[in-house]
């Protein structure tokens, strides 16, 4: 079976313990990581996957089974929708 695809959606402190997770498991694949702030592109760089800082363009550009919402919890709704609409 092929590693279910993952993208972690904002990447504080959260967003980095669940990148670390989903990098753990064989049965999973952290295929990019998207925050609107540009300095967290390290997080990115540790996990080797592309950084992103807008959902649209990580959405458009990645092949996703699921993404991880670790954004404070007054964004989740809005991004919840924009990847509802990209299935």
């Amino acid at each position: 079976m092929k590693p279910v695809r993952l993208a972690v959606i904002g990447a504080g402190l959260m967003g980095t313990k669940h990148a670390a997770f989903v990098s753990a498991h064989d049965d999973c694949s952290l295929v990019g990581i998207c925050d609107l702030d540009a300095t967290r592109r390290s997080v990115a760089e540790e996990f080797n996957v592309p950084m992103y800082q807008d959902v649209g363009d990580l959405l458009e550009r990645e092949s996703l089974h699921g993404a991880i919402i670790a954004t404070p919890n007054a964004d989740h709704a809005a991004i919840v929708e924009a990847c509802a609409r990209r299935r």
